[in-house]
């Protein structure tokens, strides 16, 4: 559309919370597309293209978009929060979580536990638990490694309980078998007894 005098009726028209309240020719003149003046509900006053007010793209000034934001938030604190247990803030990004990983490499020296590499710019260190319960903070449970070496222990760990699952998935398989045997065997001498 070429841009110059205001079409579709918009000015005085109520878009969300933004009340068209005039044509703005000369924006609408330098970006080639009709441009309004609103006033939000919040009184801010912004202008904005006229497609995006009768798509319902544009429905304020940010206020709405900041409140929904807020109020989504609202939402996920304290008991409504999937993280929340029993009063306290949980989940690895806490201040004891990060005080705890601080210890633990202080502990052991900032040098990884299995290949003995320092930390510098390049090499980063984690703090591995070793039962993998990321809540289990005790000194026995935790141990400085570099990246490279932790992703090889939970690879080698995951390839370990991978193997152990398999196995018992045919223990179980033969427990299933030798059980239907025994039954068998069971049914078989019992009908002796009766016939």
């Amino acid at each position: 559309m070429a841009a110059g005098k205001e079409q579709f009726g918009v000015v005085g028209q109520r878009f969300g919370r933004l009340l068209a309240t005039g044509y703005n020719a000369d924006v609408s003149k330098r970006l080639g597309r009709d441009c309004y003046d609103c006033v939000c509900g919040c009184n801010n006053k912004i202008v904005t293209l006229g497609n995006s007010l009768r798509s319902g793209k544009t429905k304020s000034c940010g206020c709405l978009r900041k409140q929904v934001t807020s109020d989504r938030g609202s939402k996920l604190t304290g008991t409504n929060n999937p993280m929340y247990v029993t009063g306290k803030q949980q989940g690895w990004h806490t201040k004891e979580q990060y005080d705890f990983h601080s210890a633990i490499r202080k502990r052991d020296n900032f040098t990884c536990q299995v290949c003995n590499r320092p930390q510098d710019n390049h090499q980063q260190l984690t703090v591995h638990h070793k039962d993998e319960d990321h809540f289990n903070n005790t000194d026995e449970n935790a141990v400085t490694l570099c990246k490279s070496c932790h992703m090889r222990v939970h690879r080698s760990h995951h390839n370990g309980e991978r193997r152990k699952m398999e196995k018992a998935k045919r223990d179980q398989q033969d427990l299933d078998i030798m059980y239907a045997v025994t039954e068998q065997e069971q049914l078989g001498s019992f009908n002796d007894l009766i016939i």
